[in-house]
């Protein structure tokens, strides 16, 4: 059969980090490095949504950027790639994988650490030069008050990431994809740049649709007697020919009465003459 067949599926749940067997004979780093691994690639990959400039041209080639609207579902966040492969991009024979991913989403983290580094920096060049604690205790201190900060204006939140290969690249397929998690966006780097120009025109074609079939402003509150339909312009319209702008008659003012001033009652009582 062709490309028509149904995809196998396949679920892969990722954890924060592995569990390695550390042998009595080895370092500090290189028995603890496997733990630590994880969190310092998932630190990288949030330094890069946070600082575009440390973006490399491969990856803002691989980044496809998702709003909240796109994919998340009762605050799951869902992503389906195109259905091809994500190496050679083939759409036959196809099996699909899924990743249940739990990634931590920062609340104004370049802030943060611009006041830590804000302070932190000018402390120790003070501590340098004058050789004294006070300063040397504000640096370290505005440091671990950033880690406090930025730990405790986090949150977890699910993803799900659904990516397509072929029975040839399967035993290649990246053990877990790239994900970040920022403002209310989810960002992903695939695997190729193929794929993620793939994804991105897909994307853009969901929200062309979106927009389509969305009004443009949803909250607002049509009175269709404001602006009567014309007859003839109807039928113009439903022959082809351009009609002009239906006409509006604005509802006629109401006469007011003269406002009186506190000044003018005065004037007014001065001028009557007295009936003495």
């Amino acid at each position: 059969m062709s490309g028509m067949e149904t995809p196998k599926q396949e679920t892969v749940e990722s954890t924060a980090s592995s569990t390695p067997d550390p042998e009595t004979n080895q370092g500090f780093v290189a028995r603890y490095w496997p733990y630590a691994r994880p969190y310092l690639r998932q630190t990288w990959l949030n330094l890069r949504v946070w600082i575009p400039v440390l973006l490399n041209p491969v990856d803002r080639a691989r980044q496809v950027r998702y709003w909240s609207r796109d994919c998340q579902h009762q605050g799951t966040w869902e992503v389906a790639l195109p259905k091809r492969c994500w190496k050679c991009g083939s759409t036959e024979h196809l099996r699909t994988r899924e990743w249940d991913l739990r990634v931590h989403s920062f609340e104004y983290p370049t802030l943060i650490v611009g006041i830590a580094a804000g302070t932190a920096l000018p402390s120790l060049w003070l501590a340098s030069k004058w050789l004294t604690s006070f300063f040397l205790t504000v640096a370290l201190l505005s440091l671990v008050g950033a880690v406090v900060a930025i730990y405790l204006k986090c949150w977890p939140e699910e993803a799900r990431i659904i990516m397509s290969t072929c029975d040839e690249h399967a035993d290649t397929m990246p053990s877990s994809p790239e994900v970040v998690v920022d403002q209310g966006e989810l960002y992903l780097y695939a695997a190729t740049e193929q794929l993620a120009e793939a994804a991105r025109e897909e994307l853009k074609k969901r929200r062309r649709e979106m927009k389509r079939v969305m009004p443009e402003n949803p909250g607002a509150h049509h009175d269709d007697r404001a602006i009567p339909l014309d007859n003839a312009a109807v039928s113009k319209a439903a022959d082809g020919e351009p009609s002009p702008r239906p006409s509006f008659t604005p509802p006629p003012v109401p006469d007011l009465p003269p406002i009186k001033l506190a000044g003018d009652e005065d004037d007014q009582g001065k001028s009557t003459p007295s009936g003495s």
